[in-house]
């Protein structure tokens, strides 16, 4: 196996790691997401409407936002990850195909 290959390979085996990481913390934030969201909403009709209520509610928010944070930054850190990996992978891939279509180009 040459080294090429066994570098895309790993590159893939990261790409799918990282991938399955990213949908397990998203399917983990998001009960604090829809909380989250939820009470942002409410602050806003409240804020409207109770204007007594909007303190508490921010309060809320924020501390969900707190609990929220630190999945939102791995999130975007494997988000990142992914597209790197994805493209330095297509890029290996567009290389080889070029590479084997210009070998037959040779007589």
């Amino acid at each position: 196996m040459n080294s090429e290959l066994a570098a895309e390979l790993a590159d893939e085996a990261q790409l799918k790691n990282a991938i399955r990481e990213l949908r397990k913390l998203r399917k983990e934030s998001e009960p604090l997401n829809r909380a989250w969201s939820d009470t942002r909403v409410s602050r806003l009709r409240y804020e409207r409407e109770y204007a007594f209520a909007v303190k508490q509610l921010q309060e809320r928010e924020n501390r969900i936002m707190d609990e929220l944070r630190p999945y939102l930054a791995k999130i975007d850190a494997l988000e990142k990850q992914v597209r790197k990996l994805d493209r330095k992978i297509r890029k290996a891939q567009s290389g080889s195909k070029s590479c084997l279509s210009g070998r037959r180009r040779i007589p």
